[in-house]
């Protein structure tokens, strides 16, 4: 439990910030910092403000969403294809691959930033939606194969061969057996490598500085309206809150699957 409260502290306090003024905020009054009075205009603000700092905020989300979402979709769809053809090979083809993919996810995201920045610089990548959504794809399919790869091979073999046996081609294995089979560890699969998206400041920061996303703009915001940055932080929360609240069931079931079939 103290654990808990240890690393629950600055979300609360990130919260609290985002309902008081600026007067409460800088306040020398030891009772300002948990008994003030609520407001919401840092709130009206952030949504419905038309000052400069309101839209770009806002702007930032949007684009924080876009790329978010279009990597995890195409992060997902790459890693459940390469795990379904994983499994169609032999051991030692599969142990080679899968040292390669662990490599890939060792691998500082840091080190790839600089060729990485000159090769978008030559291409026309630099500063778009495309170059940042392709590197937060490939960044997190490491991740989604070692995961999906753990899902896939608690699927019970004698299925597959059943399936075979039916005269099933590999396509229809894959989109009839596996995925009905494994929907809630791909659900969870996805809402992971959405959560990292959303949260990825390096590569935005150094692959599209003029795509401002979420975590750019939080640090490079000029302004020192801290309660209005707090609300701002604290809508990004609610993406990610709804993705958990309606993925439950699938995270549970995911995160369960192989006790179950153990």
């Amino acid at each position: 439990m103290t654990v808990v409260a240890i690393f629950m502290f600055p979300l609360v306090w990130w919260i609290l910030t985002s309902f008081k003024s600026k007067a409460s905020l800088f306040s020398l009054d030891g009772l300002a910092i948990f008994y003030f009075y609520p407001i919401l205009e840092n709130y009206e603000i952030a949504f419905f403000g038309l000052v400069t700092e309101a839209l770009n905020a806002r702007r930032a989300i949007f684009n924080s969403l876009i790329v978010a979402s279009a990597s995890t979709l195409i992060c997902i769809a790459v890693a459940t294809f390469a795990v379904f053809g994983l499994l169609q090979m032999r051991d030692k083809y599969q142990r080679v691959i899968l040292a390669g993919v662990l490599f890939w996810r060792v691998v500082p995201s840091l080190a790839l930033l600089i060729p990485l920045f000159t090769f978008y610089r030559v291409t026309g990548l630099l500063d778009s939606y495309g170059g940042l959504i392709m590197f937060e794809a490939v960044l997190n399919l490491p991740f989604a194969i070692l995961v999906l790869k753990s899902f896939f091979e608690d699927v019970p073999r004698e299925v597959a061969d059943a399936a075979r046996i039916d005269g099933a081609t590999p396509f229809q294995l894959f989109s009839k057996i596996y995925v009905p089979l494994l929907r809630s560890g791909i659900m969870a699969t996805a809402l992971l490598c959405f959560v990292f998206a959303w949260t990825e400041f390096l590569a935005a920061q150094f692959l599209a500085g003029r795509i401002s996303v979420l975590p750019t703009y939080l640090m490079n915001v000029e302004s020192m309206a801290w309660p209005f940055v707090a609300a701002v932080g604290t809508v990004a929360f609610i993406p990610c809150f709804i993705v958990i609240v309606f993925s439950q069931r699938f995270l549970t079931r995911a995160f369960t699957w192989g006790f179950q079939n153990g």
